[in-house]
């Protein structure tokens, strides 16, 4: 172009509708900013409706006249105009003059990633090991949407993991008739971590590792496009062609749907996909933090077995003295003849129960319902925390600690009075009993979660979920989830539901209950939800499944 001199020295892109010539490109990405170049437009064309990513333009008008539509908005262009094109924008130019409209157009990316380039070392770990499949599909199919293009993932091997949908048809075509023959193409200003690929065809590619902890666990990849398109590719189309029998006419039309990418856009995308690869090392690092801590629950587990197998043998040397030590004294005896009249055994069975389920507040429901009945309660609440402190605590096999309880609360209840300073030590005893439990199968990942399977059995009738369950718990409901599913082979969701709908079974094979009752009954709030479910798990809906008994009956 007459515009600056030794124009030779720059690299030109060709279009349909015109050509760039880049005078200015950043040599280092990840510090640099700025490219430029001056875009010429032929007479009567359009560059057609695209849209700006995280780029923001500035334009100047050198030549000719035309039309650009930013958002939808008109503005009429001449020499000398000045136009700002932000980040995020549908951009449009129209030229609607009789010569050449040309203009200087600097590029910048709006926001650049923190990835910082780390030495490349190579790891076991794979991103299928580190992050759900099923997020690293959201995240490609969300990405692949905004980018209008195909997003592929890859792992540490570069075994493919899975692939978006728009695939261009060219390439669909092309690989049908031959082997894709891909190289990386050196002449485009790469560095340590993109790469971009080239065929024969000049249809290009860009790829991303996703890096963790200095490991490369996987790539991201993002195509197909064309940058420059070689002196002979009409030949090679062609040949292409005359190979496979199809039609040249149709060969060039599936090849010009190719998008034709200007080289600012190539700093475009790669902004786009270092995005989504820090997105993903960040689920990859709560991943792997939490794999390293399971590996560290496991060996304090096993070291905790291992002392426990050790102080056997002098548990059972001591069981007889530690027994007569639980043992209810002639002077325990005595105050069981409670002053207050009948011992309530009502309440001992139900505040044995509640602590078991650690159920706070069914016990203080209890004690508040239960004040109202009793009176001079001293005897019983004695006689209650000897007995609940054998029956609640005795899974742990730890008589010591029974022992250690047992003892605390005789001494309690000894220094008080008032009924209200009673139903109060009760109160504390319980929430002690709780938090002792909860903090033993907290330790024992198998315990635990037999207990909160016999506590979903219990409850699954009750409007509970991974939520509820994980207070109850006191664990966070990501690791409950977790160890749930590790030991299950089930989502906790999933449990509940065959629960539900097995027990709802039951009642449509006997009596004629209304749907909507049986779910209520079962613990579903919904009856739509419940047809759902049900229809889920055995293929008819509940209607359908009574109607069937009925007519095997008949």
């Amino acid at each position: 172009m007459e515009y600056f001199s030794e124009s030779s020295k720059y690299e030109v892109q060709k279009f349909n509708w015109g050509e760039v010539t880049w005078i200015h490109e950043p040599s280092k990405t990840q510090s640099n900013r700025l490219s430029a170049g001056v875009v010429k437009f032929f007479p009567g064309n359009c560059q057609e409706k695209h849209f700006h990513l995280s780029e923001e333009q500035l334009l100047y008008v050198i030549q000719g006249e035309g039309i650009q539509i930013i958002d939808g908005r008109k503005i009429n262009i001449k020499k000398s105009s000045i136009i700002y094109c932000p980040p995020y924008s549908e951009h449009e130019i129209i030229n609607t003059g009789k010569n050449d409209l040309i203009i200087l157009i600097a590029y910048v990316p709006y926001k650049f990633s923190s990835l910082k380039q780390l030495p490349i070392m190579f790891s076991e770990n794979n991103i299928q090991e580190l992050v759900n499949i099923n997020i690293l599909e959201n995240i490609a199919n969300q990405i692949s949407n905004i980018l209008k293009l195909k997003i592929s993932i890859y792992d540490s091997k570069h075994e493919k993991i899975f692939e978006t949908n728009g695939e261009v048809k060219f390439c669909v075509t092309c690989k049908n008739i031959r082997t894709c023959n891909r190289k990386l193409n050196k002449n485009i200003n790469n560095d340590n971590f993109t790469k971009i690929y080239n065929c024969d065809y000049d249809v290009s590619s860009l790829e991303i590792p996703i890096v963790l902890e200095e490991n490369i666990i996987g790539y991201i990849e993002c195509g197909n496009f064309i940058i420059y398109k070689s002196i002979d590719i009409d030949k090679k189309l062609s040949i292409l062609s005359n190979n496979s029998n199809i039609d040249t006419k149709y060969i060039n039309k599936i090849y010009s749907e190719i998008p034709l990418n200007p080289k600012s856009r190539l700093y475009v995308l790669k902004e786009n996909l270092l995005m989504v690869t820090d997105f993903i090392q960040e689920i990859a690092k709560r991943k792997f933090f939490e794999n390293q801590l399971s590996i560290k629950d496991e060996e304090i587990l096993k070291n905790r077995k291992d002392n426990i197998r050790l102080e056997d043998a002098l548990k059972k040397a001591n069981t007889r003295l530690l027994e007569e030590k639980c043992i209810i004294s002639p002077i325990e005896i005595s105050i069981l003849n409670t002053a207050g009249g009948e011992y309530p055994y009502e309440l001992e069975f139900s505040l044995e129960k509640e602590i078991k389920n650690m159920n706070l507040e069914g016990i203080c429901k209890l004690i508040e319902v239960n004040k109202k009945i009793h009176n001079n309660i001293k005897s019983i609440v004695q006689e209650m925390t000897l007995i609940l402190s054998r029956t609640v605590l005795r899974d742990l096999e730890d008589l010591n600690l029974i022992y250690y309880v047992k003892n605390k609360y005789t001494k309690k209840i000894s220094l008080v009075s008032s009924d209200e300073d009673l139903w109060n030590i009760l109160l504390e005893f319980s929430k002690e009993c709780i938090d002792i439990n909860r903090d033993f199968w907290r330790k024992d990942k198998v315990n635990l979660i037999e207990k909160i399977n016999e506590y979903i059995q219990k409850h699954y009738k009750e409007n509970i979920n991974l939520n509820s369950i994980s207070d109850v718990f006191f664990i966070s409901p990501n690791y409950l989830s977790s160890i749930f599913n590790e030991k299950n082979k089930i989502s906790i969701t999933e449990y509940i539901n065959i629960l539900r709908i097995e027990e709802s079974k039951k009642y449509l094979k006997n009596g004629n209950m209304s749907i909507a009752d049986i779910c209520k009954k079962v613990g579903f709030n919904n009856s739509s939800y419940f047809s759902q479910i049900f229809k889920k798990f055995n293929n008819s809906t509940p209607n359908e499944y009574r109607k069937n008994i009925l007519d095997n009956k008949n």
